[in-house]
């Protein structure tokens, strides 16, 4: 075989090949679905949330909390004005005295003190289903 050749995997890399992406491409259907129905959230809302409780003070400068939750500060800002007017966090942005828009930034803080802790179990039986259905 020379070096140009593709190397292809043999039986066994193969297999634990296919395995890997059939759990990659299920779970995260498996862990909307599971939010949807049990919470009425994505699965990335559900993620801020989290990243969000455990944060120094459960708060974060909404830069920080994009870079934590591997997001784009848009799509971030998107997510964090749903989840505020549904009532799951609390977005504080700080003000001059003339009104207008500090140099300083948006936080969030989740607004319970464990968000959604009936979750967590169910989080776990999500990832058990998708992880055994594809043996």
């Amino acid at each position: 075989m020379s070096s140009d050749e593709p190397r292809w995997l043999d039986d066994r890399q193969q297999k634990a090949w296919r395995s890997l992406v059939a759990v990659v491409t299920r779970l995260p259907a498996a862990l909307d679905t599971q939010m949807q129905r049990d919470a009425d959230l994505t699965h990335f809302e559900y993620f801020v949330l989290a990243v969000l409780s455990e944060a120094p003070g459960r708060r974060l400068q909404l830069s920080a909390l994009a870079e934590d939750a591997n997001a784009s500060l848009s799509r971030l800002s998107h997510v964090v004005t749903r989840l505020a007017k549904r009532g799951w966090v609390c977005v504080k942005q700080s003000h001059t005295a003339e009104g207008r828009m500090p140099s300083s930034p948006t936080t969030a803080t989740p607004r319970s003190s464990k968000p959604l802790p009936h979750m967590s179990t169910r989080y776990g039986d999500s990832c058990s289903t998708v992880s055994t259905t594809n043996r």
